[in-house]
């Protein structure tokens, strides 16, 4: 683990995002609710959150923090057939939180791709940043 402990605490944030490409037909259900496993996109969001809070316990030698804010906003790209899906975490401490940001993002992508892959399950995962 890296020794953070002479740094100053500041206010640390970090946006992750990425895309899903789930399809024309799972898309088209997507926007109408059909989907038969329920909506992806509220539970991708509370998936996200929860993950971003629970990093430190999946990533070895990640810093323990308690995050002042985590955010899972899910973006339908009809054109694309993709949902993109933002992370956000905030905290004001000695490390950043940029693995939180990319946990959270990750779990959002794949609980989308849990709840569309009855449908369609030749999915994937793009432009994780």
């Amino acid at each position: 683990m890296a020794d953070v402990s002479a740094k100053e605490p500041t206010r640390r944030v970090a946006l992750a995002s990425g895309s899903i490409l789930i399809g024309a037909e799972a898309f088209d259900l997507l926007e109408q609710g059909r989907l038969p496993k329920g909506d992806p996109l509220a539970m991708a969001e509370v998936a996200g959150v929860m993950a971003a809070k629970q990093t430190p316990s999946l990533i070895p030698l990640c810093h323990p923090i308690s995050l002042s804010r985590a955010s899972v906003h899910c973006v339908p790209r009809p054109e694309r057939h993709a949902v993109e899906v933002y992370c956000l975490a905030e905290i004001n401490e000695r490390t950043g939180v940029e693995m939180e940001a990319l946990t959270g993002l990750q779990v959002a992508l794949l609980t989308i791709w849990d709840l569309v892959k009855p449908v369609n399950p030749a999915l994937e995962l793009t432009g994780t940043r």
